[in-house]
């Protein structure tokens, strides 16, 4: 395999959690001499590591990571902060002749930068104004708002209270809620520096279930607990996107004494973790239309970086042989 020899690319691996995406695209990283940006909306954070399956530090050495450790737990993070942090480091790959791999579960992040993303306002003195009013617990009053203007942009986002926080700023400073036409993103034009090679991880579903367990107990047996116990003295609930991180609101709990057990606890997340998992295995069928879907485990690296450069090599041949296409 001479991948690399292979002229400088732009791929992206994709896909729902615990599929082994992270790892597939270190591999292919280290073979096609690219560099890692993480589409991962939790990652960006220090501290944060057993929890959000961030890649260790030897990982990190071994092939350069972008938006990884480079926000405290306090500042928020959004989509907006995503594409203005990842527009620079796209630029400066390309000034350099390397190839780059995006990696991450955070479907919307992806989409914005593949698909279009419209910039939209942000004023920190509005958010903060309506994030004090999500920790008031005044959650039901903010979707009122939002559904005043957009009943279906209010569905949407309610279950989230940071996309609910997100969508009210946005309301407050242009009048109109984010599923408004005028706010509706900007196509990406198709030129060579901005054709990318889109990959999906779709596990067989049995399988993905019994890993997701699997590994939410590797991750409390690898410190987890005690990580979180750090970010709690540090302000994770009140910090306005890590406080959302999977997992760690339940540890918080079991620290407090309200889950009595680990066994309870692993059960919790992995639960919680089960759910994530269906609904971005959803968005992917449906939000990345350009997308190869590979519907196997990326258990072994270096099988999945093989599987992987097929595609990237040939494209369209590879998407007929997945869906079984003559």
């Amino acid at each position: 395999m001479n991948a690399a020899a292979h002229a400088p690319c732009r791929l992206a691996i994709l896909g729902p959690t615990c599929s082994g995406k992270s790892a597939a695209a270190l591999e292919l990283a280290r073979l096609l001499d690219a560099e890692i940006i993480s589409c991962d909306s939790m990652q960006v954070y220090r501290g944060m590591d057993i929890g959000t399956a961030k890649a260790t530090p030897e990982e990190q050495c071994l092939v350069r990571h972008h938006l990884v450790d480079v926000l405290e737990i306090g500042e928020p993070y959004n989509v907006n902060r995503f594409m203005e942090m990842c527009r620079p480091v796209l630029d400066d790959l390309t000034r350099r002749g390397k190839s780059c791999i995006l990696a991450g579960g955070s479907g919307l992040y992806a989409r914005s930068l593949l698909y279009g993303h419209q910039l939209l306002p942000s004023d920190k003195a509005v958010y903060s104004d309506v994030w004090r009013q999500v920790l008031e617990g005044r959650l039901d009053a903010l979707a009122a708002e939002l559904a005043a203007i957009s009943p279906d942009c209010a569905a949407n986002v309610r279950r989230n209270p940071r996309h609910l926080a997100r969508a009210v700023e946005i309301l407050r400073l242009t009048g109109m809620a984010p599923d408004h036409p005028a706010l509706q993103p900007v196509p990406v034009p198709e030129t060579p520096e901005n054709r990318w090679t889109e990959i999906v991880i779709m596990p067989p579903w049995p399988e993905h279930r019994e890993c997701i367990a699997r590994r939410t107990r590797q991750m409390l047996d690898g410190g987890w607990i005690e990580e979180t116990q750090r970010l709690l003295e540090a302000g994770l609930e009140q910090a306005p996107t890590a406080r959302q991180a999977l997992g760690y609101p339940e540890v918080a709990a079991h620290l407090r004494g309200e889950i009595k057990t680990a066994d309870e606890l692993g059960a919790r997340i992995a639960a919680k973790t089960i759910q994530l998992a269906r609904r971005q295995r959803t968005w992917f069928r449906h939000q990345h239309p350009r997308a190869v879907q590979l519907p196997l485990f990326m258990l072994d690296p270096v099988a999945g970086a093989e599987a992987c450069l097929e595609i990237l090599r040939n494209p369209s041949a590879a998407s007929r042989k997945i869906s079984g296409e003559t």
